[in-house]
């Protein structure tokens, strides 16, 4: 009887523990959403405008990687949504490739504004990880230090 009653003890110790050591998952998944939330939708990465000519195949080829997502704004602002493919074609006849289902467009870059991408947004389930960890190591020291503290067996068995 004893043991039985001791067992139930440790078993609400521990389940107290784990309820009030929450606080850090839910300030981590707080803070990781309101970061999220400040984000804009798109970022441009490539702005063409104030770029030379002889720039602009560089500074695509190394901010935009083959297979992302991007909107392209073009100088007449019309904006086109794809899959970028790549680029075709040399100096002044440079071209986007865009996957559009089912066809892949050619986009000129001379008449292209600027490239957007959609922001990752990853800061919430950052924050829950990170806030859940702490609370892991916050359990098992406060719980480890209990046992040694108390002569408590933890055991469940």
């Amino acid at each position: 009887m004893r043991r039985r009653i001791g067992r139930v003890l440790n078993l609400l110790t521990v389940g107290t523990l784990v309820l009030l050591s929450q606080s850090c998952t839910v300030i981590g998944l707080t803070m990781g959403a309101a970061s999220d939330h400040k984000k804009p939708d798109y970022r441009t990465v490539v702005s063409l405008d104030s770029a030379s000519r002889e720039q602009n195949p560089r500074m695509i080829t190394t901010t935009v990687k083959p297979g992302k997502k991007i909107i392209v704004i073009t100088r007449d602002q019309q904006t086109i949504q794809g899959i970028f493919d790549g680029t075709t074609g040399q100096d002044d006849e440079l071209a986007l490739q865009i996957i559009r289902t089912p066809d892949t467009i050619t986009i000129p870059v001379k008449n292209v504004s600027r490239i957007q991408m959609r922001n990752e947004k990853y800061g919430t389930i950052t924050g829950l990880l990170v806030g859940a960890a702490l609370d892991g190591v916050a359990v098992m020291l406060i719980s480890k230090s209990m046992e040694d503290s108390m002569k408590m067996d933890f055991n469940f068995e």
